[in-house]
């Protein structure tokens, strides 16, 4: 079985997303934000 917690953290890290409001987001520049998974998943 893989290491899931080490899978979200390469996640997190690959997209730069960003941890607001209970949930992970993905803020690119030139675009809006957007919700990729809240910290239930994670």
């Amino acid at each position: 079985m893989a290491d899931l917690n080490g899978d979200k953290q390469l996640l997190v890290r690959k997209f730069g997303l960003v941890h607001e409001e209970n949930g992970w987001y993905s803020e690119k520049e030139n675009s809006h934000k957007h919700l990729i998974f809240k910290d239930a998943f994670f």
